[in-house]
């Protein structure tokens, strides 16, 4: 059980995962299109950034053909054409021939155009962000600032989330370049999570604890990791983005992470009564309690009527589920699980957490976390193998 409260705590893995869609080799580049990934990559070639032609001008809005006849690429919108040869350097665009800074390239059936011809041709703008081997492309439509020194393309969080821009920025001898938002609360730091996982292909990797109770949310894209650390200093809420962690592990606290795993010892269980309106049942025995799937745990806004706020999962599969809460409703829940048979078999004080707690009745169990400066309860409910 100890292992268990160890394993929720640290979430998941630590910074090992790597996406294999975007394990990009040392000449790949990173296409973005109106703030948006392209999942075909660029590449260099001839000292030019390339990209891939039908993927780009689809993506723009165009049809895109090919001619065996007249062996070319046709792109056609609202009236504007474009034609374009393999391995010719020439692009005519509605009847007017222009030099591209290098030819088509034809490599395992893809053909690349260089990004910079290709792009202004259509009425893209094109910029080159040399630390994260990007280019993005706009129309006008994309308005987004990103991080000049991140080594994969990170939007600025005040432009995100409509807020003030950063007020320093600074760097970490172990974890590297970070930006300071002051008076940001940590739903600001889930939306630009949202943003940047739906749009530009990070991956959400886990939630950590950190020091001075902070909250750590990892994102990852290839083999670079992103932290976003929630945290309240003084009252003060603050938000830190560390655009790449540089270290071996995140700045996380392992919390009894070398704990050997026990198993949970042989329970007598109480006599149970029959339901009644001084014994409610737990929810399935005529009840309208709704539990948590496949268990027989009231849910904490069943109980409490406290709204959900989000799930976490974690590295085996096990939800956890955040609420906007206090301890003084997490105490009211644990009342009314006692009152179903459930008794409290341990609670530990951590680094992060007020106090958790675990309460088991018979191969059922659930940890009940509070946190020290988060109106925030964490329940997780469970089945013991």
């Amino acid at each position: 059980m100890k292992r268990l409260i160890s394993t929720i705590l640290c979430m998941t893995s630590l910074l090992s995962f790597i996406p294999a869609s975007y394990a990009s080799d040392d000449n790949a580049v990173r296409v973005y299109i109106n703030g948006e990934i392209l999942p075909a990559e660029g590449k260099l070639y001839h000292d030019n950034t390339v990209i891939p032609v039908r993927a780009f001008l689809e993506r723009a809005g165009f049809t895109v053909d090919w001619s065996d006849t007249h062996n070319m690429v046709t792109a056609s919108k609202d009236g504007y054409t474009m034609n374009l040869w393999p391995d010719s350097d020439q692009m005519n665009v509605n009847g007017e021939v222009y030099t591209m800074t290098c030819p088509l390239l034809e490599e395992n059936g893809t053909t690349y155009a260089p990004v910079r011809s290709i792009g202004e041709k259509t009425g893209f703008t094109v910029a080159w962000y040399a630390a994260s081997y990007s280019a993005v492309l706009s129309d006008g439509s994309d308005t987004m600032t990103y991080y000049e020194d991140a080594s994969s393309l990170l939007p600025e969080l005040g432009a995100v989330v409509g807020g003030a821009k950063f007020t320093e920025v600074a760097e970490d001898e172990t974890y590297g370049m970070y930006y300071t938002y002051p008076n940001y609360v940590e739903d600001k730091a889930h939306e630009y999570g949202d943003y940047i996982t739906s749009r530009l292909g990070y991956e959400y990797d886990s939630m950590l604890l950190g020091e001075n109770y902070s909250k750590i949310y990892v994102y990852t894209l290839g083999d670079v990791s992103t932290e976003i650390v929630v945290q309240k200093l003084d009252g003060v809420p603050y938000i830190y983005v560390y655009t790449d962690t540089t270290g071996d592990i995140s700045h996380a606290v392992l919390y009894e992470e070398n704990q050997p795993e026990t198993q949970l010892p042989p329970i007598e269980q109480p006599e149970i009564q029959p339901p009644s309106p001084e014994n409610p049942s737990d929810g399935n025995a005529g009840s309208e309690l709704e539990c948590y799937p496949d268990t027989d745990i009231p849910k904490y806004n069943a109980v409490m009527n406290s709204p959900l706020v989000r799930t976490e999962t974690l590295e085996d599969g096990q939800i956890v589920y955040v609420y906007s809460s206090d301890s003084f409703g997490a105490m009211s829940y644990m009342n009314y699980l006692s009152t179903l048979g459930y008794f409290n078999y341990d609670m530990d004080i951590g680094n992060g957490f007020n106090i958790t707690y675990t309460m088991v009745k018979g191969d059922s169990y659930v940890v009940i976390m509070t946190s020290m400066f988060f109106d925030e309860v964490y329940v997780v409910p469970g089945i013991t193998q």
